[in-house]
């Protein structure tokens, strides 16, 4: 039930004006006030972000003699680029976009070749995977996943105004991903120009720094907020044996009001922005190995340490669970102290 209930406080908090941002210290201030207790301080953000170290690439050569022989496939140029030192040096997005490229090539070899010799086939299987392995390095662990992952400001008005453009943005860098890990055609030169244009717009978003430093502080306000909370809740002096009083009245009036419409607004803009970017990852999910579950999967694209976002939804729902034990206390129902405000 209380599950349900945390559920619809949300969606009804999406109802109300956008808010991506909340004063922490106010909060704590005024819930600490309300709860007639001292005002803790807020604690130093002390998590920093989990990088990832670039996957290695198979070990796959094919000699010049050998890639003479596919004659029709026109490998021979890709193969001597790939076997240059130049080669195995490209940027992130290049070697995506050289993957893509040669495994297409491959498998076209494959498919007109009648006895396909064993290094062939073998080759083909690798560079199959050495596309998967490209735009995971890419996007977690390359300069582009650097700039994305910065918690510099990237110079929009607002995050929703870069939340915007990244959504833009990765849509089509996902649409040319897709195409990447498809065996079908090989990129064109206006796609590799695209590509690369999104992939700079993207950077620019820094929208997962955003997100990663926005979960964070939240996360800090919330364990403060709990600990405060439940100080109230082990010695619960605003309603002696459960009789409403004047200090019960304030703290449901606080719940209806300032809590409701400010911090619940902040915490449902968390839990959609969240989701909206588990949405966009979704269709390349596979390819990129994201985890199963949905906490696990935000804190891989966000680069958080495991458990961070799971550590985050208890949090929240203790702190909502908390704000119900108040209530209930002083003979309040808290169900429609909190939602009294969205009539």
């Amino acid at each position: 039930m209380r599950l349900a209930w945390i559920a619809l406080l949300l969606v009804l908090a999406g109802c109300s004006e956008r808010r991506e941002t909340l004063d922490a210290e106010e909060y704590l201030s005024r819930l600490s006030r309300i709860l007639q207790l001292e005002t803790p301080d807020l604690p130093p953000q002390t998590i920093v972000r989990s990088q990832p170290k670039p996957r290695a690439l198979s070990d796959t050569r094919i000699a010049i003699t050998e890639a003479l022989k596919l004659g029709p496939c026109g490998l021979v140029p890709l193969i001597a680029e790939r076997n240059s030192s130049l080669g195995r040096q490209k940027a992130a997005s290049q070697q995506f976009l050289y993957e893509w490229e040669l495994s297409v090539g491959l498998a076209a070899c494959v498919e007109q070749t009648p006895e396909t010799p064993d290094w062939l086939q073998a080759a083909q299987l690798n560079k199959a995977k050495d596309r998967e392995t490209a735009l995971w390095n890419l996007l977690f662990a390359s300069d582009t996943a650097d700039a994305l992952h910065s918690s510099l400001d990237s110079g929009d008005a607002s995050l929703a105004d870069a939340w915007e453009r990244y959504q833009v943005a990765f849509v089509e860098v996902r649409r040319f991903a897709l195409l990447g890990l498809d065996d079908k055609t090989g990129p064109e030169s206006a796609q590799k120009s695209a590509f690369e244009s999104a992939l700079a717009t993207l950077e620019s978003t820094r929208v997962h720094g955003q997100l990663r430093r926005l979960t964070l502080d939240t996360l800090t306000l919330l364990h403060t907020a709990n600990e405060v909370q439940a100080q109230r809740l082990a010695k619960p002096t605003l309603c002696p044996l459960g009789t409403p009083t004047e200090q019960g009245r304030r703290l449901q009036s606080f719940v209806t009001t300032y809590f409701a419409t400010t911090v619940q607004p902040h915490l449902a803009d968390i839990q959609r922005y969240q989701r909206a970017l588990d949405a966009l990852w979704n269709p390349i999910a596979k390819p990129l190995e994201l985890p199963n579950t949905l906490e696990a999967r935000l804190d891989q694209l966000l680069q958080l340490p495991a458990g961070t976002h799971a550590t985050y939804s208890a949090a929240m729902s203790t702190h909502i669970r908390h704000w119900q034990d108040l209530l209930s206390a002083c003979g309040l129902s808290p169900a429609r102290a909190t939602t009294n405000s969205y009539d």
